[in-house]
């Protein structure tokens, strides 16, 4: 029973049941589908407003992706007051595409890693903050860093970056942090767990509603990013 949005809308649902590791999220578990997940949009109400503005952060990721009729609903929302307002419909939207998404690759082999968008540089600047963000606070953050950097090397739609900016600090999330410059970020990039065989499968949007995996070699992933070596 997730009693917090980002629970509602990304967690309860997901099947990962893990726990960090030093500074490495979700490293050590196992995928656990639970029997039934009970939502109750009620509990939002006991929120103070940055934990329910955090979980806002999961459900642009999410509506980004989608696109349609749920990124119309997100180009509606303007405030905190406006999230508890939809909250029932932003939560099952949301709800829909994760599950759709995890039946069909559980173990994260293919499909599932869209929903890693704005987490590699989202788990970096968490791990950095060291406490001080909110998670997705630090997603917010991951998907306008990571969206400007593909925006400026010609990968996706121009303008894009500044679309998914505007939802984001309409309701008060954060889109920048000086700690992605930190010497410390590129070892920690480096050392994401979605880093495989050599290359680290980074999530775009090319534009609303088309996300999009991009393999880069772990040799280029400085150059790419632009992330100090130190």
């Amino acid at each position: 029973m997730p009693t917090s949005l980002l629970a509602q809308v990304d967690s309860s649902v997901g099947g990962k049941t893990a726990v960090d590791l030093d500074s490495i999220k979700n490293i050590i578990g196992a995928f656990y589908e639970p029997d039934l997940v009970l939502i109750d949009s009620n509990t939002l109400n006991t929120l103070q407003q940055r934990d329910l503005v955090e979980g806002y952060g999961e459900i642009v990721k999410t509506a980004a992706m989608v696109g349609g009729a749920f990124w119309s609903l997100i180009e509606t929302i303007n405030s905190p007051a406006d999230i508890m307002t939809h909250a029932e419909e932003l939560s099952a939207r949301s709800i829909q595409f994760k599950a759709d998404v995890v039946m069909g690759d559980e173990k994260e082999s293919g499909q599932r890693q869209l929903l890693n968008f704005g987490h590699t540089l989202g788990h970096t600047v968490e791990a950095l903050a060291d406490g001080g963000l909110r998670h997705g606070e630090a997603v917010s953050i991951g998907m306008v860093a990571i969206m400007q950097l593909f925006e400026n090397n010609g990968d996706a739609q121009a303008g894009i970056t500044d679309k998914l900016r505007d939802r984001l600090q309409a309701v008060g999330l954060p889109t920048t942090s000086p700690l992605l410059h930190l010497p410390a970020a590129l070892d920690k990039v480096k050392n994401d767990k979605k880093n495989r065989h050599g290359h680290l499968n980074l999530v775009m949007i090319k534009t609303i509603g088309a996300p999009q995996i991009v393999s880069i070699p772990s040799a280029e992933i400085g150059s790419f990013l632009k992330l100090t070596a130190g």
